[in-house]
C-alpha cells in the first residue's frame, strides 16, 4: 500500500478525533445551562413552599386577631349583662354573647385547620430544602465532571493536533493541499 494513503487515512482519523472533541466541548455550555435550570427549579420549589407557609402563618395571625377582637366584644357584653334593666335587653345580650361565642369557635376551628395545614407545608418545605441540597450536590459533581471532561478533551485535541502536524509533514505538499481542500468541502 502506498505510504501516502496510510498517512491520509491516519490524517482523516486524527481530524475526526479533533472534530469529535471540539463538538463535545461545544456541547458543554448547553449541558451547564440545563444544570443551572435544574437548580433554578429546585430553588423555585423551595421559594413557593416558603411562600405558602408564610401565607398560612399570616392567615393564622389574622384569625387570631379576629378572635381577640371578638373576645374583647364578648367581655364587654358579659360586663353589660348586669347593667341591663329589661328581660328583652337581657335576652338580646345573651343572643349577642352566643353569636360571639359561636364565631370564636368557628374561627378557632379555622385556626386549627391552618395549623394542620402548616404542618404539611412545613414537611413540604423541608422536602424542598432536601431536594435543593441534593440537586446542588449533584449539579456540583456534574459540573466538576464536565470541567474535567473539557480539560481531557482539550488535551486530546491538542495532542491530536500535534500528531496531525507530524503525519501531515510526511505527506507530499500537493497531496496535503488536496486532502485539506476535500476536507473543507465536506464541512
Amino acid at each position: 500500500m502506498n505510504p501516502d494513503i496510510q498517512h491520509l487515512i491516519r490524517l482523516q482519523q486524527i481530524d475526526s478525533e479533533i472534530d469529535a472533541a471540539r463538538r463535545r466541548i461545544a456541547d458543554i455550555p448547553s449541558v451547564q445551562t440545563a444544570l443551572a435550570a435544574r437548580l433554578d427549579r429546585a430553588n423555585a420549589a423551595l421559594a413557593a413552599a416558603k411562600e405558602r407557609l408564610a401565607a398560612n402563618h399570616a392567615d393564622r395571625k389574622k384569625i387570631e386577631a379576629e378572635v381577640a377582637s371578638i373576645q374583647t366584644r364578648l367581655s364587654k357584653y358579659k360586663g353589660q349583662l348586669l347593667e341591663l334593666k329589661t328581660n328583652k335587653e337581657y335576652q338580646t345580650m345573651l343572643h349577642e354573647i352566643a353569636t360571639a361565642e359561636a364565631a370564636i369557635r368557628s374561627l378557632e376551628d379555622r385556626e386549627l385547620e391552618r395549623m394542620e395545614e402548616a404542618e404539611g407545608l412545613t414537611r413540604e418545605m423541608k422536602a424542598a430544602e432536601a431536594e435543593l441540597k441534593s440537586q446542588q450536590a449533584a449539579v456540583t459533581a456534574e459540573r466538576r465532571a464536565l470541567d474535567e471532561e473539557a480539560q481531557t478533551l482539550e488535551r486530546r485535541a491538542t495532542d491530536a493536533a500535534a500528531a496531525r502536524t507530524g503525519v501531515a509533514s510526511q505527506l507530499q505538499p500537493e497531496t496535503l493541499r488536496l486532502f485539506e481542500h476535500v476536507a473543507r468541502q465536506r464541512k
